[in-house]
């Protein structure tokens, strides 16, 4: 019995906990889809249920029901809560801004239909209030939504109209590329762009497009300065041929007060600038070369016109004129001044040569006794300007012609200095030299000396018609001068080219002053040297000499004479035929010396005869 009773208990409890895992898993179960149907539990909600299920039986709860799982699940619900709260209240707003946004996309499209921001706000506002919800918080949002609109209105329409030029931006600047005017332009818009900001912004689109377009027509001329044929005619003054190529209309619009020619002209004087200042460094090279040999000429000539000063000199008075000669033959003096201090050295009676070169500088011009330094730099100036290239910065050709063949011109001063300077060695080689010795009687070596000052007169004017020849080529370089862009009487452009024939006709005519000069220069130096030929002689005859000759030559024996207190008819006898040995008579002979020719006896005689 004992085992039928222990087999049937044994089935009895093993049903018993067979029937109790099934209602512990339906209570699982049910209390998961509890748990998943209500995500926002508390942690009473979910005990509560829990005990409902299970009743008096701890045992049947599900363990996610029990102790430290149920406040997990009870945190998480908390927290899902709160997420579903926050959503409603940003649902809530987004409703509420949908809502005053609907107001503000209304009056936006009134504003735009009518262009007028008060009757699109009247429009919204009949709209929206006579139709309101009914509810108290949609009404609020609608009121709220009214009242920033009228209070923000002047802000709200800007903003439109911003974004209205923004989406019409390429319409816009499409139409100003094309010449539209803006007038036209604004009327072709919608209403509510018809007003003073979209005009600004119109002006300002054009403004712009202006500014692009006149950097490009700026830089399109500009490029054409590379081109040789445009450059010659700039050189000129003449826009025609840019104005040609960018075209008139073009031209025109961005020449308003001169201002494209004016930059053209500025960019056209750059680069003859730069031109010119390379070319004006080369030039001074050149001229201060020249200017130094002139120098180096200059004072050769005045020592050997002075040669007789020195090589004579034995009183004190004497030595003292040679000691003031060294000290001016330092400096450059003009040949117009030789006379002046020949008679000044004739009539010396000092010793100091101080005071004979005080007298000196005192009796000559500014102009007629300059130091080294300065001759050298004005020969150089002059040199540089005849050639357009004289100062520190280029000029127009028509500023070149002022000061170089203008009333006061420099090239017909040059030209009419170097004749009047040369023109003295046309003279009598007996009254330019015969004060070179202290018998003032002209000798073999007076008319060699005439010979080489001829000569280096020939060869000066031959200098000044090379100078001329260069500035006539030098005008017809653009290189040397800015655009001669200064406009004439009536507003044309000055015809450069015409002023430059005329001042080439000028130049031909003093270049022929020239040419007139050396002509008789020439003939000149072949006399004189003929006459060298004939007084060089030694042994002349009695009538070999000339009447012009004798005068000469009685003439300076009176002056001899009269400094030596010589009075009496022997001594004047002696001193005739002491003149007639120098003079290169046959025979002749100095006084004490022997037996006087007849040649020399005749030659006496005459002089005596000449006397004054």
């Amino acid at each position: 019995m004992f085992g039928m009773f222990s087999i049937d208990a044994a089935e009895g409890f093993m049903e018993r906990r067979d029937k109790l895992d099934t209602r512990r898993s339906d209570i699982a179960r049910r209390f998961n889809e509890y748990r998943k149907a209500n995500p926002y539990a508390t942690a009473l909600d979910l005990q509560n249920y829990a005990d409902s299920l299970v009743g008096s039986d701890f045992f049947l709860r599900p363990g996610n029901a029990t102790g430290d799982a149920l406040q997990n699940i009870a945190k998480q619900n908390a927290v899902n809560r709160q997420i579903r709260d926050r959503g409603r209240v940003m649902d809530a707003l987004e409703q509420d801004q949908k809502l005053g946004g609907q107001v503000t996309e209304f009056f936006t499209r009134q504003f735009k239909l009518t262009g007028d921001a008060d009757v699109a706000l009247q429009n919204t506002k009949d709209t929206f209030l006579m139709d309101k919800p009914g509810d108290p918080r949609m009404d609020s949002i609608i009121n709220n939504a009214l009242s920033d609109i009228e209070s923000g209105k002047d802000a709200l329409v800007q903003n439109i109209i911003y974004q209205g030029i923004g989406e019409n931006k390429d319409l816009i600047t499409g139409q100003i590329n094309m010449g539209m005017d803006l007038e036209t332009l604004e009327r072709s818009l919608p209403p509510y762009l018809q007003g003073e900001f979209t005009r600004n912004f119109l002006k300002s689109q054009e403004q712009i497009y202006d500014q692009g377009q006149r950097e490009t027509v700026y830089g399109q001329a500009v490029a054409m300065l590379k081109d040789p044929v445009v450059e010659k005619a700039l050189g000129f003054g003449d826009y025609s041929i840019i104005k040609e190529r960018l075209g008139p209309e073009r031209f025109d619009k961005y020449n308003q007060d001169n201002r494209l020619k004016t930059h053209i002209k500025n960019m056209y004087d750059t680069n003859r600038i730069e031109q010119w200042n390379e070319r004006s460094r080369a030039g001074y090279t050149a001229a201060l070369e020249r200017a130094t040999g002139r120098r180096d000429t200059a004072i050769a000539r005045q020592q050997s016109a002075f040669a007789g000063y020195i090589e004579g000199a034995e009183s004190e008075t004497d030595l003292a004129a040679v000691r003031a000669l060294n000290f001016l033959n330092s400096k450059v003096i003009d040949p117009s001044a030789f006379r002046k201090i020949m008679r000044i050295l004739n009539n010396n009676t000092s010793t100091n040569p101080d005071d004979i070169i005080n007298l000196i500088e005192a009796e000559l011009e500014p102009n007629e006794l300059m130091e080294s330094n300065e001759f050298i730099e004005r020969e150089t100036g002059q040199y540089l300007n005849m050639l357009g290239l004289g100062g520190q910065e280029p000029q127009t050709f028509m500023d070149w012609k002022d000061q170089n063949l203008g009333p006061k011109g420099q090239i017909p001063s040059q030209v009419e200095t170097a004749i009047n300077t040369t023109s003295s060695a046309l003279g009598n080689t007996s009254q330019l030299y015969g004060g070179t010795n202290r018998f003032g009687l002209i000798t073999p070596s007076a008319y060699q000396q005439h010979a080489t000052d001829l000569a280096n007169a020939i060869r000066m004017a031959e200098e000044t018609k090379n100078d001329i020849s260069q500035s006539r080529r030098a005008i017809r370089s653009q290189y040397n001068f800015l655009g001669s862009f200064r406009e004439g009487e009536n507003g044309e452009p000055i015809n450069v080219p015409q002023q430059q024939d005329e001042a080439d006709k000028q130049l031909y005519a003093e270049e022929n002053k020239i040419n007139n000069h050396l002509e008789a220069l020439r003939k000149r130096l072949i006399e004189v040297r003929r006459q060298a030929m004939t007084q060089g002689s030694t042994n002349r005859p009695f009538t070999s000499y000339t009447g012009p000759e004798i005068t000469d030559a009685a003439q300076a024996m009176a002056r001899y004479a009269a400094g030596q207190k010589m009075t009496s008819r022997a001594e004047l006898q002696r001193l005739a035929l002491q003149y007639a040995a120098m003079m290169g008579v046959r025979d002749g002979r100095q006084p004490g010396q022997g037996v006087a020719s007849g040649d020399q006896k005749e030659l006496a005689r005459a002089l005596l005869n000449a006397l004054p």
